[in-house]
């Protein structure tokens, strides 16, 4: 998949540390197969900072009790603990597999972040914290009418190493009728998306060269309604809603914003 033959390059890119956990493993298992060069990205949203602003307000929990909210010291805390967490199990993930790595810490909105962030890396992984145990499916969400070579075969090879079937969920109908892997086409993006929410999954892959959701949005949606982590291929040359002269630059002296390879 990497352009230089000679390696892949692989980004992981969550929220917090909880979100990425089930991505890293995920990883890890491409790492078991091919050489790679991998990467971690944390995105960390202003939500908690409009909080703070707010003095004497409360929380309601999700008990339904109130409480006051965080000080600013302490969400920084909290933050700085959760990257901590993040960039210590990257770090031991690619040294058990002997792969260089780099580790960031960002501001901004999610996706939007990610896909910026992801410029010159072979596979994006989106992370999404882990809902249950049980083993799901690999899905491939594509167009029936191109497809995707490349997302079906990277999609193969993880249901292969988590002994777990592949699923290709596509839009717009075809003559063609593969009876492997298994295919279910909906008539449109809104069906899809509402018939992958219904989908046990532990995995879904994406080339955006052959999928049907492009917009930032439809990414978010994808992410929500798949309950999984989210491989993208071709981050790079799907991001349609971000100019490509904008440069996000890390926070200055923060010694967990940017690691440099090992």
């Amino acid at each position: 998949m990497a352009d230089s033959g000679t390696y892949t390059r692989i980004m992981i890119g969550a929220g917090c540390f909880a979100d990425a956990q089930a991505a890293m493993r995920l990883a890890d298992q491409i790492l078991a197969t091919l050489p790679a060069e991998l990467g971690g990205i944390l995105i960390e949203e202003d939500v908690m900072a409009d909080i703070v602003q707010l003095p004497g307000q409360r929380v309601v929990t999700s008990g339904g009790s109130l409480m006051v909210p965080p000080s600013a010291r302490q969400i920084q805390i909290l933050a700085d603990s959760d990257a901590r967490a993040f960039r210590d199990k990257l770090s031991k993930i690619a040294r058990a597999r002997s792969a260089k790595w780099y580790f960031e810490r960002r501001v901004g909105e999610l996706i939007h972040g990610l896909f910026e962030a992801s410029k010159g890396w072979d596979i994006l992984l989106l992370g999404y914290r882990e809902m249950h145990k049980r083993p799901g499916q690999v899905v491939v969400v594509t167009t029936a009418s191109r497809g995707s070579a490349r997302a079906e075969k990277l999609a193969g090879e993880l249901a292969q190493v988590l002994e777990t079937e592949l699923l290709v969920l596509a839009t717009e109908e075809s003559e063609a009728t593969p009876s492997e892997p298994s295919r279910v086409t909906m008539d449109n993006e809104p069906k899809l998306l509402a018939q992958l929410s219904r989908i046990n999954a532990s995995a879904v892959v994406v080339d955006l060269a052959a999928c049907p959701l492009q917009t930032e949005n439809q990414i978010r949606q994808l992410l929500e309604a798949a309950r999984c982590p989210v491989v993208v291929l071709g981050a790079e040359q799907g991001q349609r809603w971000i100019e490509h002269s904008t440069i996000i630059p890390p926070v200055a002296n923060d010694q967990n914003t940017k690691e440099g390879l090992e």
